[in-house]
């Protein structure tokens, strides 16, 4: 690291955890991390180190620079020698996977507009914000925006030096051994390692779409697995800009895997994934049909009957029995009309009465701006 301006928060974090620190979840926050480690201050409580944990603070010098200070004076090193190990060989190459995208100039051009390659760079900032989105939240197949947490992480992401004579927009994603977010549901404790680090999940989200959307179609239950896995609308626009930004030339993708984390078997060997004109207008068809409300998913929903809307006779209720239910969907709350049977809808109405909450399977679709759940099962109380 030639300079303390280019340390950045994933710098800070390897480092300490090379060193014997280690994250404190209960107290770490967005903004934030705490680290601890065996040593104690003079009045026998434990050192703490506070890691700004993205480059967007507003503080993110202040504090990356007291941290450092605060390391040279317990390690008795100079800071320059601190800032040096902080890009050792051992951070850089080996925990970063490299994505790649070769932009094959007709005629052995030369030359790139400077409009088209920002463009290309801002949709390729999408194609992985919104990939990290999908890890973040429960991959549907198209989300109204990006997640906050994904943003920062795109945000993290590293643009080498372009090599001379070439045109390949190149991105690396740090295989951090934690995920870059707090909260995340269902996928584990902040401070939990997982078998496959984050960065390296949206890494693989990336490829294996790029590779496996020509095979989903206009086919229904693949373009299911197709966004639960691999792309949703947003990453195929992203991929629509590029191709506008690039004006139809081919480009080749492909990735450099780092050996830090293990890669998935069908991904371990991958050939450059050619991109050309016809390929792109498919990608752009499977995103349109992502978008379409047709595609019903799979869907358990926990939440609260906010509304109940039965169609009484004078003898019985109708077979008409419909409740709105409160609960989340992509990652915000919105109600969900679901049609009950009778029995369920005596459970509906007990759950709305006492405020409890219940549960529920089915296909969920959104139709309009509503979102309904149909052929469901299993509805019932919580605990």
């Amino acid at each position: 690291m030639k300079s303390i301006d280019a340390v950045r928060p994933w710098h800070l974090q390897h480092y300490l955890e090379r060193h014997g620190w280690s994250r404190i979840a209960g107290i770490s926050d967005d903004d934030v991390d705490v680290y601890e480690t065996s040593l104690q201050d003079e009045d026998g409580k434990p050192v703490r180190l506070f890691v700004p944990a993205s480059t967007e603070l507003d503080d993110f010098a202040r504090m990356r620079d007291n941290l450092i200070n605060a390391l040279s004076e317990i390690e008795e090193r100079p800071v320059d020698a601190i800032v040096h190990d902080l890009d050792g060989p051992d951070i850089v190459g080996a925990r970063t996977d490299v994505f790649m995208a070769r932009i094959l100039v007709s005629g052995g051009g030369d030359r790139l507009g400077f409009r088209g390659l920002l463009t290309a760079y801002h949709a390729l900032f999408d194609l992985f914000a919104y990939a990290a989105t999908a890890e973040i939240m429960t991959p549907v197949p198209y989300f109204s925006q990006q997640h906050k947490a994904a943003r920062r992480f795109a945000n993290e992401l590293l643009i080498p030096a372009p090599a001379r004579g070439s045109f390949v927009l190149q991105v690396e994603s740090p295989v951090d051994p934690f995920i870059p977010l707090r909260g995340r549901h269902g996928r584990g404790a902040p401070n939990t390692p997982e078998p496959s680090p984050f960065a390296r999940r949206v890494m693989v989200r990336v490829l294996r779409g790029l590779r496996d959307v020509l095979r989903s179609g206009q086919d229904a239950e693949r373009l299911d697995q197709l966004f639960v896995e691999g792309l949703n609308a947003n990453m195929c626009e992203a991929l629509g800009s590029l191709h506008e930004a690039l004006q139809d030339t081919p480009v080749d993708f492909g990735v450099s895997w780092s050996p830090r984390a293990a890669v998935p078997q069908d991904l371990e060997r991958l050939a450059p994934i050619r991109y050309e004109r016809r390929t792109f207008e498919a990608v752009r068809e499977v995103g349109s049909a992502l978008r379409q409300p047709t595609v019903a998913r799979p869907q358990g929903l926990t939440g609260y009957v906010v509304e109940l809307r039965a169609k009484r006779s004078a003898h019985a209720i109708s077979d008409e029995r419909r409740v709105i239910l409160s609960t989340e969907v992509e990652g915000r709350t919105h109600a969900v009309e679901i049609s009950l049977e009778e029995r369920d809808y005596q459970v509906a109405c007990d759950a709305h009465r006492d405020r409890r909450p219940v549960r529920v399977e089915g296909l969920l679709e959104r139709i309009g701006k509503h979102w309904q759940l149909t052929r469901y099962q299993g509805f019932g109380l919580v605990g």
